[in-house]
């Protein structure tokens, strides 16, 4: 027996079809065939259907090539992320010196600060200051080389007076020490040896002129006051020494009151003034973090011709 829709053979009894699912009548009863093929509407409904699918896949992998399905996924966020502060969007960077920066870079512990501190800034000394200061270290060493030339020819007049030329004479007629001196040796008949005294007047006068020529920052004013006095008491003092060694050929005795006049005087006139400018230029190193790179001496220059002399 043969299947009445397909046309194949069926099992004997079968009561359907096993190839086209056909019921077959029982009895030899008759079953009306069922048409198993879709109607022309269904067939167009699957065929729109799936070619739908087709192009809405084609839309998809085109746009994730390209990048615009990413981007745009990235704009649309869980709404968990959005309760966390996030909007959405990658944070613009912030503007240097902005607010937001300044926290970036705050030190740990501070409010919306990183993990990363600032390092202490150092402060540099300003440019100003600085010349001033080295205005102030050339005086002082001419200061100091003046001083040694001026003493130098207070030396060699004593020696051209036949008074000696060390500094053990002079400190002899400091002490008043007059023995193994001849009190009444008589001067060379030289010509008495003179000291221009003028123009080592000048230069001591030119000295402090060009200290004052260059005028100091607001801070450093309290310097310039104290080192004016240092350098104008160094010069006079000098000057006088010269002086009185100069005149110990015609007036031993009136040269030595002078020089006696003198001792004890320099730390008074000198030492002190000396020591607060060399405090008030360790006190502005200090303030910028600058290693202190000159000191403004006590004596005469450093050589310690005050103190030989017992001044």
């Amino acid at each position: 027996m043969n299947c009445p829709r397909c046309g194949r053979q069926l099992a004997s009894g079968a009561a359907f079809c096993m190839h086209c699912g056909q019921m077959l009548a029982s009895s030899g009863g008759s079953i009306p065939l069922v048409d198993a093929t879709p109607p022309a509407n269904g067939r167009r409904l699957i065929v729109g259907v799936t070619g739908a699918i087709l192009v809405l896949a084609g839309l998809l992998f085109a746009l994730d090539e390209t990048g615009l399905l990413r981007a745009a996924g990235s704009v649309f966020r869980p709404q968990s992320l959005a309760a966390q502060g996030q909007s959405g969007q990658p944070p613009a960077l912030p503007a240097e010196g902005s607010a937001q920066d300044s926290r970036m870079l705050s030190s740990p512990g501070q409010a919306g600060g990183s993990s990363l501190p600032i390092p202490d800034s150092k402060r540099f000394m300003p440019d100003d200051v600085r010349r001033w200061l080295e205005h102030l270290e050339r005086i002082e060493r001419k200061r100091g080389d003046l001083s040694r030339e001026h003493l130098a020819t207070a030396i060699t007049t004593m020696t051209a007076l036949q008074l000696g030329g060390s500094m053990s004479e002079i400190e002899a007629l400091l002490r008043g020490d007059l023995e193994g001196l001849d009190e009444n040796q008589t001067p060379p008949t030289i010509e008495k040896a003179t000291t221009d005294m003028e123009s080592m007047t000048r230069a001591w006068v030119s000295l402090n002129d060009e200290f004052l020529s260059v005028p100091p920052p607001e801070e450093c004013v309290p310097i310039r006051n104290q080192y004016d006095q240092v350098l104008r008491e160094t010069g006079a003092m000098i000057l006088d020494i010269v002086q009185a060694v100069d005149n110990a050929s015609t007036d031993r005795e009136g040269a030595l009151q002078a020089l006696l006049s003198m001792k004890g005087k320099s730390e008074e006139r000198i030492g002190r003034p000396a020591e607060r400018t060399d405090q008030g230029v360790a006190q502005i190193c200090d303030k910028y973090e600058t290693r202190k790179w000159f000191s403004i001496s006590r004596d005469f220059g450093g050589g310690g011709l005050l103190k030989s002399l017992g001044m």
